[in-house]
């Protein structure tokens, strides 16, 4: 099977959930727009929270059976990686490409709210597509991403790791907005250089855009090394 087969095989397990994925957004927008336009009182704010959880989602469930299904036909763990990036990158610019235009339909003739209100509030027209679709696919390449680091990471420390990662990341999410609260100069400097990124639209990009070729490049390095486990497979 060549690279071309293996690109094939990824994309093809991507579609069906985001087929899925879509009609119910979709149905959503629909549902809401007609509300709004019957005097409802609807709010469909940040559709894209829902997407980039999806993704992050995709990350940590894609790896094992692509991997598994493309090493036992003959693929190179460096074909697999190239393509997953491949695959994983045009997944996310589609998804980037709908929900900005969703997004816009939605504050065009719903209920809806931009992205980029936070950010750049006078931007109109096909810059503040462009910006809003640059924004969430940043953030769709690393919550990609990490969800990827985090399943080849569950792939190569078997059930021990697995336990540790679904334990330690949501402590670690809670945690951390009550560390950043805490009144120490840790905290405050921590606080404040999280705040000044997060408001400044082209940090925050560069930022999300330069994390996601990290968790990939980390993966990448881990994949490389990576035994061919089945399920059944006893883990390290």
């Amino acid at each position: 099977m060549k690279q071309k087969g293996a690109l094939y095989v990824q994309l093809d397990s991507l579609k069906k959930p985001v087929l899925v994925f879509y009609l119910v957004t979709a149905a959503v927008a629909a549902l809401a727009i007609l509300g709004y336009r019957m005097g409802w009182e609807v709010q469909v704010n940040n559709l894209q929270m829902i997407s980039m959880i999806f993704l992050f989602v995709v990350g940590c469930c894609s790896f094992r059976e692509d991997f598994l299904f493309l090493m036992q036909n003959g693929v190179s763990r460096g074909a697999i990686f190239q393509t997953h990036c491949l695959a994983y990158g045009l997944l996310c610019l589609l998804m980037a490409v709908l929900d900005t235009l969703l997004g816009a339909l939605l504050a065009a003739f719903g209920p809806g709210k931009s992205l980029m209100d936070s950010y750049l509030p006078g931007l109109t027209g096909p810059a503040r597509l462009l910006a809003d679709g640059g924004l969430l696919l940043s953030a769709y390449l690393f919550l990609l991403s990490f969800g990827y680091l985090l399943g080849v990471l569950s792939y190569r420390g078997g059930r021990g790791v697995t336990v540790l990662l679904a334990v330690g990341i949501p402590v670690l999410a809670l945690g951390t907005p009550v560390f950043l609260s805490l009144e120490t100069e840790l905290s405050r400097s921590l606080l404040s250089a999280v705040l000044r990124l997060i408001h400044s639209f082209p940090a925050l990009t560069a930022s999300l855009f330069a994390l996601a070729v990290l968790f990939h490049a980390i993966g990448g390095l881990l994949e490389r090394r990576a035994p061919v486990r089945t399920r059944g497979s006893a883990a390290a």
